[in-house]
């Protein structure tokens, strides 16, 4: 973490559905003491005669006026305030130290920095190059009758591994971003602040020009939409995940979120919808009616046979797509790795083709050019529509290439220990295949973040992970996704 002491901070985003405002309202009484001043002084000294004669005049000061410290503050750049610095900025561009001190009078004060309790600079402005690790920054300020200081913690993120720079031969390179999955995962929504530090990242770090927003608070997905487009990012799918609501209330919800989509899409024609990720368990009532979305994945291998549950998930498409004609962009479905998850894609009124694309051993040699999960992708190119992943990537434990989509039950079992490099693996085996195949054209790692507190959290498909007060680190999978470059 790296907030300035000595110096309050407030902002945290008003979301609709939460129905609880804050403030704060601080310094009333000396706001009223120098209001009030001028006239309580006037009241405790006695009113004097009026002179009849001319009043007396001293001398005109002359000279400078003494210089007089206000206020002791500085500001710095790059600024990271919920993940560790980026050790790479840090270490080759610098962090410049920029003086805020407030100040009357001339000369201007006499000032001291010093880095980790040693004197480095006796300039107003300062600049430096930081390694890994925590670093004390502090300004002292003297006007030659008192002296104050401000100070600030900074902490580098470790170094990660410099993997070399490789091409990705997608258009669209892009990640997933929770915003809130509040239903069941009891995943909490960020900060406004929080948000924009973790978009800047992926996008300017990451080199992400994509990001597929997903949660079930429709507020804060459009709040990080904005935010995207202000950013400059050519994609933003707009991906609600509206678990455990029976079909019919996740159609009528899509009515009013396609309405508030199209405001988005005027704005930036980049904006996409995905009407549904995983639609076959996503709601309750289609493959099972069990409340809990984790039950529901847990019945498939029971349930997927079942001819009754095909009908009821062809319904909800056409009544899905139906709902969701108030948006005029380009509409996808994410459909699930599941071999039963399928769709006449011709017949469907959508635009792009969407897949949950996870690796299974089942699918042969990753490494073969013509193992199945590389003819899949060829395959659904045949329909003459746009192809994204929606979803794909690794948990961070050993052992969980093999389980593809299902490796969160173990990361929650907690049964297998924590391995960074079988995420980086990952990362590098499906950007290999992505490269293999006739075309892909967008893909959505899962996933930059989670703000959940479980003990099992590291273990799950995060690149970053938790440190402590509400500070992130970069997975080692973070920089192996960063070396990859997107192409054509």
């Amino acid at each position: 973490m790296s907030q300035p002491r000595k110096i309050g901070r407030r902002g945290f985003v008003k979301y609709a559905g939460a129905g609880v405002t804050a403030a704060a309202i601080a310094g009333v009484a000396y706001y009223a003491k120098d209001s009030w001043l001028p006239y309580l002084e006037g009241l405790q000294k006695p009113s004097k005669p009026t002179p009849t004669g001319p009043t007396p005049t001293g001398p005109t000061p002359t000279g400078p006026i003494p210089t007089t410290l206000k206020k002791v503050a500085f500001d710095y750049s790059p600024k990271f305030q919920y993940m560790l610095m980026d050790p790479e900025l840090a270490a080759k561009e610098g962090v410049k130290f920029t003086n805020m001190t407030e100040y009357e009078g001339e000369p201007k004060p006499e000032v001291e920095w010093s880095l980790d309790s040693q004197t480095v600079s006796h300039d107003w402005n300062y600049s430096t190059k930081l390694i890994p690790g925590k670093h004390s920054v502090t300004l002292t300020a003297r006007d030659g009758k008192t002296s104050e200081w401000a100070g600030v913690d900074i902490e580098v993120d470790e170094y990660g591994p410099d993997y070399p720079k490789k091409k990705l031969k997608v258009p669209i390179k892009g990640i997933v971003y929770t915003t809130a999955v509040v239903q069941e995962f009891y995943q909490m929504p960020p900060t406004e602040d929080q948000m924009k530090e973790h978009l800047f990242v992926i996008k300017n770090e990451l080199g992400c020009n994509g990001i597929r927003i997903t949660g079930d608070i429709d507020e804060i997905s459009y709040k990080c939409a904005e935010m995207a487009i202000d950013l400059g990012y050519e994609c933003i799918v707009l991906s609600p995940f509206w678990i455990n609501y029976t079909p019919e209330d996740t159609v009528s919800r899509m009515v009013y979120f396609s309405k508030d989509a199209e405001k988005l899409r005027e704005k930036h024609d980049g904006v996409l919808l995905n009407l549904v990720e995983e639609p076959s368990t996503t709601p309750r009532g289609i493959l099972d009616d069990s409340p809990s979305w984790k039950v529901r994945t847990g019945m498939i291998p029971q349930k997927y046979k079942d001819p009754r549950w095909h009908k009821r998930y062809q319904k909800f498409l056409e009544d899905l797509i139906d709902a969701s004609k108030h948006f005029n962009g380009k509409r996808l479905i994410g459909f699930g790795s599941w071999e039963w998850e399928t769709a006449e894609w011709r017949d469907l009124d959508i635009e792009i083709v969407g897949d949950s694309h996870y690796w299974y051993p089942n699918y042969g040699d990753w490494s073969n050019p013509n193992n199945s999960y590389i003819t899949h992708m060829n395959s659904v190119r045949v329909f003459g529509k746009p192809y994204y992943i929606t979803e794909w990537g690794s948990c961070t434990y050993k052992g969980a290439w093999e389980r593809g989509a299902d490796a969160w039950r173990d990361a929650m079992s907690m049964s297998a220990p924590y391995n960074e490099e079988e995420q980086v693996n990952a990362i590098e085996r499906y950007a290999q295949m992505f490269n293999n195949a006739n075309k892909v054209d967008a893909i959505f790692l899962f996933e930059f973040w989670t703000n959940q507190s479980f003990p099992y959290a590291p273990l799950m498909y995060e690149i970053i992970k938790p440190e402590h007060s509400n500070s992130w680190s970069r997975k080692k999978a973070f920089h192996m996704y960063k070396s990859y470059v997107k192409g054509s």
